[in-house]
């Protein structure tokens, strides 16, 4: 912080108070390593106090001449408090805290979906056996597409996601059950030139 005049003067009175001009002299000489006649003079003891704490001011080293002047005399109250008060005087300002910025992500216009190894096409009848295969699966290492992981409720266009999801996928694994003998699995044969052997379908004219 800047000192003021007022500043200046508290110094003056400390100093005043806890030394005479030949003390003075000798602290400044043990203290700050300079001779007390060559950087101020004066016509009374007040003028050279006065002059040393300007050309303390001017060196930058008004804090030590106050230091120095508590070290050497630390039982004099009026020293005491100025030494304490003066802390605060030649204390670094705090630096601003750097502002927290969230980081910036940066998506492409179209994020391709993450392959799967198999696309589990099942009736939601045979949910609970498709859930244990799946979970066997994930044991071995092979990860699954399924539509309650990958379709919210009320998707507009649920078929293109779920073709999306068989295009992804190395494989297709259909869970056949009375149940799922009712779905038109059939519809998975023509995507992409998938192959009944490929999709683990029944070929035309195999038994269910």
């Amino acid at each position: 912080m800047k000192l003021t005049g007022k500043h200046l003067k508290r110094i003056q009175l400390a100093i005043m108070d806890g030394y005479s001009q030949e003390s003075l002299r000798r602290m400044v000489r043990i203290q700050m390593d300079v001779n007390l006649q060559h950087v101020a003079g004066g016509a009374n003891f007040a003028d050279v106090v006065w002059n040393l704490i300007e050309w303390a001011e001017a060196q930058n080293r008004l804090q030590e001449l106050i230091d120095g002047a508590y070290a050497e005399n630390p039982n004099n109250a009026e020293l005491k408090a100025l030494h304490a008060e003066a802390q605060g005087w030649f204390a670094p300002p705090p630096k601003p805290e750097a502002s927290k910025s969230e980081p910036i992500r940066v998506e492409s216009a179209s994020t391709p979906t993450k392959p799967h190894h198999a696309f589990l096409s099942y009736a939601h009848q045979d949910a609970d056996v498709m859930r244990e295969l799946r979970r066997q699966l994930g044991a071995a290492g092979i990860t699954t597409w399924l539509d309650e992981d990958n379709l919210e409720p009320g998707t507009p266009e649920w078929q293109s996601a779920i073709e999306e999801g068989i295009k992804q996928a190395k494989c297709l694994i259909v869970l056949l059950s009375p149940d799922a003998k009712k779905v038109e699995v059939g519809k998975y044969r023509n995507h992409r030139g998938v192959t009944p052997a490929e999709a683990h379908l029944p070929g035309p004219g195999a038994r269910g």
